[in-house]
Order: structure tokens, then sequence, then C-alpha cells
């Protein structure tokens, strides 16, 4: 799968853009991956969507910047990716884990860009005292270890206990690979985030996915729920907290199920680049 480069807000960004469909799809990785992680949906979806799935800020082969500055400059990157793409149509927004909180920050941001909402073993905010001990653990290892050896212990726990070792492999190189301050710096924002006040501004159709092996975000995803106007939860069995690449074929065919309901689209295998 052919990567591609732009330059946006003095960083050399990394994106992936496959698919020419009528409708975009904007795929957000989490936290310390790459847009390569959702090759199965970009593989499956391109088909009858254009589909883009950017390296975010830092992370991936986009440029580290000397500062971590905050999910409001992540978003704007966005934005400015989709600009300079020719995209000037609402996206279908898609993210997991720390991107689906990109989702908030996008969404408030720039409410007229997004047609649909896609949220993926995420919440919109760490309670207490969950945020502080979840904090608190992760840096206590962070800081006492080496990148490759907080991403084995990082990836054990996320994957479901049953998923292939090649998956395992897969995303520690690319979390191995992460500058330590920056990850560092961008794991505290995450905890610090609070997208509760968002919940009930959100007027898009949207989609709660989670893996039912992820129970830490259980009763975030109902919370969620509760409060987004049009929504729908579903459970992906077999899936800790990356649904979409623990399970991709059930994923995609959630997804599509979503998608058509709302916004029905034909096949473009002719646009496929």
């Amino acid at each position: 799968m052919c990567k591609n480069n732009i330059e946006i807000n003095g960083l050399d960004y990394c994106y992936l853009d496959t698919g020419s469909g009528p409708e975009t799809i904007v795929f957000l990785h989490a936290l310390g991956y790459a847009g390569i992680l959702w090759e199965e949906q970009i593989n499956y979806f391109s088909t009858k969507y254009r589909t883009i799935a950017p390296d975010l800020r830092g992370q991936g082969e986009t440029t580290v910047p000397a500062e971590y500055q905050s999910l409001e400059q992540i978003s704007l990157d966005i934005a400015v990716l989709l600009e300079k793409l020719g995209v000037d149509q609402p996206v279908h927004l898609c993210g997991v884990s720390w991107g689906g909180m990109i989702c908030f920050e996008f969404l408030r941001s720039y409410p007229q860009k997004v047609k649909s909402l896609t949220l993926v073993d995420t919440c919109a905010f760490f309670p207490e005292p969950m945020r502080s001990d979840k904090l608190r653990a992760r840096l206590n290892v962070m800081d006492k270890v080496s990148m490759m050896e907080f991403a084995h212990f990082h990836v054990e726990r996320t994957l479901g206990y049953d998923a292939p070792y090649d998956l395992f492999e897969k995303l520690i190189n690319i979390l191995s690979r992460n500058d330590y301050h920056y990850y560092r710096a961008a794991t505290v924002f995450g905890y610090m985030a609070d997208y509760s006040e968002v919940l009930q501004q959100i007027n898009v159709p949207t989609l709660i996915v989670l893996g039912d092996r992820d129970n830490d975000y259980l009763a975030s995803s109902e919370y969620m729920q509760e409060r987004i106007r049009i929504s729908e939860m579903c459970i992906v069995p077999g899936a800790g907290h990356l649904s979409n690449i623990e399970q991709p074929e059930m994923f995609n065919r959630k997804l599509e199920t979503f998608l058509q309901r709302h916004f029905p689209v034909t096949e473009n295998r002719m646009g496929k680049k």
C-alpha cells in the first residue's frame, strides 16, 4: 500500500489515500500507531468510497514536532489535509481509541465537515479515579523501560489473548518507534481530555463500536450511546481494544451496514487507485 507525503503546518505529513467514490471515509488511528493499521478497512471500503488514513503528527512516518501541541492542532492538521486533497464535502469520520477523541475534537472545531461518526473502543473522557489510576500506572511503566519494552507491555494488554502472533509483531514494531517524550506528552493530554459536553451537541449519525473483551470501555460506550441523539452501539465478539484489526471482517460488516443504512452508495470498482 503506497503512502503519500505532503507539507502540513510545517510537518512532512504522511497519509494513505485510496479509492475515489462519491463519499470519503477518514480513518484515525490509536495513539502511537499509524494509518496503515486501517489497511483491512481501506481495502474493503475503497471499492465504494475514497478512504484517507493519515499518520497523525508525531506518529508513524509523519514528522515529530519539537514538542506536543494539542488535540486542536492535530484536528487542524486533518482539516488542512482534507483541504489540500480537495475534499470539500463532509466526511465519515472513524477513530479508534485515542483516534476517537480526535473525532470529538474535529467535530467540535469543524462540525460542517463531518457527515457521520464511528467511535471505536474509545471514550469522551476518563472519570476519576480511573483517570488518575490508569495514567499513573501507564507513566510508571513508560518512565522505567525503553520504548521497545513498553511496546511489548502495552500491546500484550491491548489485544485479545488469542490475537495472531504476526499482529502482535506488527503493532510492537510501530509502537516501539515512537519518540518517548512526544508519546508521553500525548498520553497525558489524552487522559486529561474531556469531551463530555460535546456528546449532546452531536447531530450526525454515530456508530459506537466496542470489542467484547474491552471491559474498561463498556461503561463509557454506554454513556456515549445514551447521550448522542442519533446513535447506536454494537459489540464485536473476540476483540479487545482494537476491534478493527482484531476482527476486521466483522468490523467491516458492521460499519458498512451502518453507513449504507444512513447514506447508501453503490460500488465503484473502476475508481480504486
